[in-house]
């Protein structure tokens, strides 16, 4: 589960600024609302750190992050729907790049900055987050 990202946590903690776990029983039930099923290891590094910045440029989204701050899943993948983004995607990572989950089959994919055109896909975040940043 995403040991890299979180020994590199561990190891520069002034590079990480988590917004704090995620009970499972409340992500449990986030998922089941929007009727999500998401890989493993996203919904271990949510319960673990709860999404949070990354390098002062990344941001890994959180299912209770702030619509303010555009740093929640909701109000992020909301906007990039109205640009025309497909529903088979859920943007969870914004920063340099934009990073999703093609829902249909659980890999995770860097997309175009217009959110229409696949440059990457992995599939795990082990594999994912050595190209994130």
């Amino acid at each position: 589960m995403n040991n890299i990202l979180i020994e590199d946590s561990a190891r520069h903690p002034q590079l990480f600024v988590w917004n704090g776990a995620i009970p499972h029983n409340r992500l449990q039930a986030w998922l089941l609302e929007r009727n999500l099923k998401l890989s493993k290891d996203l919904i271990e590094l949510w319960e673990m750190t709860g999404g949070g910045d990354l390098f002062a440029s990344e941001t890994i989204l959180s299912p209770f992050g702030d619509a303010k701050l555009g740093d929640d899943i909701d109000s992020v993948n909301q906007f990039y729907c109205d640009r025309g983004m497909a529903q088979k995607y859920l943007v969870f990572h914004g920063g340099t790049g934009l990073s999703a989950i093609r829902l249909v089959d659980g890999r995770y994919v860097t997309l175009s900055e217009d959110s229409d055109r696949e440059l990457s896909e992995f599939l795990t975040l082990e594999d994912w987050y050595p190209h994130s940043a």
